[in-house]
């Protein structure tokens, strides 16, 4: 389940889908994935998408830190969302983002 997840966080980037990106890096956390398998498939998107995934892949990184803290954890900041991967908004993109 988790290297599923961790494909379709890559994917997600690479079709500029915040939500699916949100959702995504969530469940591969909830999955068992550390900060660095989420940043390797979000470097993978930005690989595979060029330029455009590489400015919509600050969306992804926001809420992996979201996810893991500003310094990086080995797993997710479950108390963050209090158990539920839902009920933390995450930030999304501002004009001056794009």
């Amino acid at each position: 389940m988790k290297a599923k997840e961790l494909i379709a966080v890559g994917i997600s980037v690479v079709i500029n889908c915040e939500s699916c990106m949100q959702w995504r890096i969530e469940h591969a956390a909830l999955a068992g994935a550390v900060e660095r398998e989420v940043l390797e498939a979000i470097e993978v998107g930005i690989g595979m998408g060029g330029g455009p995934a590489t400015a919509d892949a600050r969306f992804a990184l926001r809420v992996m830190a979201a996810m893991y803290g500003p310094h990086g954890q080995d797993r997710p900041l479950v108390s963050v969302w209090s158990g539920h991967p839902f009920s933390h908004p995450f930030p999304r993109r501002t004009a001056r983002d794009r």
